[in-house]
Order: C-alpha cells, then sequence, then structure tokens
C-alpha cells in the first residue's frame, strides 16, 4: 500500500482532502471534505526545497493556490502522474498498489480517483473489523466496498475523535467555509427549511462587522457589500436601501440571535449549497 506523507491508515487518509479557498467552484464543493493538517502549503514546498510556485509547477497544482492552503488541498488536486513522482513510484507501480484499472490515466486528479479505490486499499495494516467499529459502519460496508460509499460516516468519526469542533454531535447540521468548516458555539437550526445560524459567527466568517442593538432588537452589519439592517421577528431586510424577502426572519433561540444562512451569504456575493447526505451547508466566496 502507498503510504501518503500526513497518513497511512484509513483513520487518517480517508479524512482527506480540503477544498483550496481560490479553486474554482466545482461539483467536488458538494462533497465534505476535513481539514486534518497542520501544516500549509508553503512549509510542505519548503521541506522539498522548493518555493511554492516551484512546486505549484512541478507537480501540476492550481497556479492561484494560495501559499496557506492546507496540504491535503495540495494532495486532493495532484494528477496521478505527480502524485507517483512525489513518492518516487512510476505510474504503473502507483495503480498496482492501488488496484487502479486502466480507465485511471496519469492526468487525472487524486480527488477523482479517490472515491473510487477499495476501503481495503486504505486499512494500512490495520483490522477491518476494527476499523468498522472505530467509524461506525455497517454490515453492509465490506473491504471492497469503494471508499466514496462510507465517507460520510467516516467523515463524521473523523469531527468526532477529532475534536475539531467546540460543537458537534452525529446529527449536527455542519456548515463549511472555503473548504473548512466553521467551529459553531451554538447549534444550528432549520426552520422552515431554511438553517439558522449564530449572527455573530456568519456575519464574521464572511467578512462584515456586526452589532446587535438590544433595545429594537436589530442587526447592522458593514461590509464591503454596503450596509445590512435586520430586526427579529421581521420578515425582509435591507441591503443598503434595497429590501430583501426573507422566508424565515431572524430569530432568538436560547438567549442566541439566528439569522438565515443563505440569505445573508448571498447577500455578501457568497455561494451557498446544501448537502443534505451529510447535513451541511457549503458556501464559498
Amino acid at each position: 500500500m502507498i503510504k501518503l506523507k500526513t497518513a497511512a491508515a484509513l483513520a487518517v487518509l480517508a479524512i482527506f482532502s480540503v477544498i483550496p479557498a481560490n479553486a474554482e467552484y466545482n461539483e467536488y464543493n458538494n462533497a465534505d471534505y476535513v481539514n486534518v493538517s497542520n501544516r500549509t502549503l508553503a512549509e510542505v514546498a519548503d521541506d522539498l526545497g522548493m518555493t511554492v510556485v516551484e512546486f505549484l509547477e512541478v507537480y501540476g497544482l492550481p497556479s492561484d493556490m494560495a501559499s496557506d492552503t492546507n496540504e491535503t488541498a495540495a494532495y486532493y488536486y495532484l494528477t496521478m502522474g505527480s502524485l507517483a513522482s512525489l513518492y518516487d513510484l512510476s505510474f504503473d507501480d502507483l495503480k498496482k498498489q492501488l488496484s487502479l484499472d486502466d480507465s485511471v490515466t496519469a492526468d487525472m486528479c487524486w480527488g477523482d480517483v479517490e472515491a473510487e479505490i477499495p476501503i481495503k486499499n486504505y486499512s494500512g495494516g490495520n483490522d477491518f473489523e476494527d476499523l468498522k467499529a472505530a467509524f461506525g459502519l455497517d454490515e453492509s460496508v465490506t473491504e471492497d466496498s469503494q471508499y466514496g460509499e462510507i465517507r460520510i460516516p467516516v467523515e463524521r468519526a473523523a469531527l468526532y475523535y477529532g475534536q475539531k469542533l467546540s460543537y458537534f454531535k452525529p446529527d449536527s447540521i455542519l456548515v463549511m467555509l472555503n473548504g473548512k468548516y466553521l467551529d459553531l458555539d451554538t447549534e444550528p437550526l432549520i426552520i422552515n427549511e431554511r438553517i439558522m445560524l449564530p449572527m455573530r459567527t456568519i456575519f464574521e466568517a464572511l467578512g462584515a462587522e456586526v452589532k446587535w442593538d438590544g433595545d429594537t432588537k436589530s442587526i447592522t452589519a458593514v461590509s464591503d457589500r454596503g450596509t445590512i439592517k435586520m430586526q427579529i421577528g421581521k420578515i425582509s431586510f435591507t441591503l443598503n436601501s434595497e429590501d430583501i424577502f426573507l422566508d424565515t426572519p431572524p430569530i432568538i433561540e436560547k438567549n442566541r440571535t439566528l439569522v438565515p444562512v443563505r440569505a445573508i451569504s448571498e447577500a455578501l456575493d457568497a455561494t451557498v449549497k446544501w448537502n443534505d447526505k451529510t447535513k451541511t451547508a457549503v458556501i464559498h466566496k
């Protein structure tokens, strides 16, 4: 089995991959990715005696990938040929070690291929039954199951065991912004099929400065898009002088102000998609 630098077993490798903040919006933004590495792309390049620009060019990564991108994102975007080169393997040897068929070519990205690989190739010598128990996998999962089929419970387990989030339980609603989970201190709610998030968390994550007026129960947020004004219970808000309708108004729940994530995100020039399988709102700005 190939042992990548940041992981040699399912317990780590199966939670690989984040989307770099500068990446083009694509189909992978509908999936979940867990940030498991603390190293940046700049640090990885430095370890190899390269500049970031040289590393991106040599390994065929997007030229606009930021130097502070988490290293797991770099692995995700590596071509299979570059991945083989990185570990001093021929492409044929890489295919053999990962049990890949001839449909996989050297110019395909690792992120496109990994979901098709049998889970047994991620086990790293660990007992498969122990892995199933650790990640809460049922009896329908076998060593020949594709990695993509079990990614959701594995990543949820990774969040739990890695204590990546301050607030987390198995059925939590999750929110990801530019490839990283938002660390929420209040449980998100779904009201009228709209996800409601803590006011300060979402505004500040999207680059807005927010103020709360307890007397009028109103919210004012200022960003490069202008000024947003909202009020508890009111079914519209203003962006500068424009009125924008809300089908779910801001609320106060357990002394916390919650606002609709899609309306706020789109008002601040971000895109939002909902992944129902993983109960995750995926935001890109």
